[in-house]
């Protein structure tokens, strides 16, 4: 886990509250942990990919600590950091494509993901449009995909950080699953 124990909770609230000191002091506590996140991204990513896990780290630590979110604690924190990253990714993937005029994207394919675990060959856009499709038909369940895909929760942890019960987020996971693997498989989540 990350240094600072519970002064990190603290620095969290302050900062959730727009305390500039906090932000300011919260960053080198939360940085590697962060970096641990943005790493599980890349993983999946080209080798050749021109955005580093540092920028990604600085400029989603920069979009939450200067937007409206507010966290509960530190699971939360890090669920949505790990959220604000995968949309940066795509943002930034989506830009490159439209630069290139119809580059090659990879498919994702959910198969051989049993749990939140690396994902491979993931393509982005093509994985943030699916799962805002999720979202728009059951909102409770891309954010039991983002906990355990995104951020490695277990299943206790997503139930314990979105206040689910443990049979829910179990049938909620499986179902999510199912439809994630076969929107992107036929390319169409309707």
């Amino acid at each position: 886990m990350e240094k600072g124990g519970p002064p990190i909770t603290e620095l969290l609230n302050r900062a959730g509250k727009g305390e500039k000191d906090a932000r300011d002091a919260l960053f080198p506590l939360v940085q590697d942990q962060m970096h641990r996140l943005a790493e599980r991204f890349f993983r999946a990513e080209r080798g050749d990919h021109t955005l580093q896990a540092t920028a990604l780290v600085h400029d989603t630590y920069q979009q939450l600590v200067e937007g409206e979110l507010s966290w509960s604690g530190r699971r939360e924190f890090y669920a949505i950091a790990a959220a604000a990253m995968r949309q940066l990714l795509a943002a930034h993937a989506r830009r490159r494509s439209r630069d290139r005029r119809g580059g090659r994207r990879r498919r994702l394919s959910l198969s051989s993901v049993k749990i939140a675990t690396e994902p491979d060959e993931l393509d982005p856009v093509e994985l943030s449009e699916v799962l805002g499709r999720l979202r728009e038909r059951w909102p409770r369940m891309a954010d039991i995909v983002e906990q355990r895909f995104f951020c490695g929760l277990s299943v206790s942890e997503t139930s314990e950080v979105l206040d689910l019960g443990l049979s829910t987020v179990e049938k909620d996971w499986r179902f999510a699953r199912a439809w994630l693997r076969k929107a992107l498989d036929s390319g169409d989540a309707r």
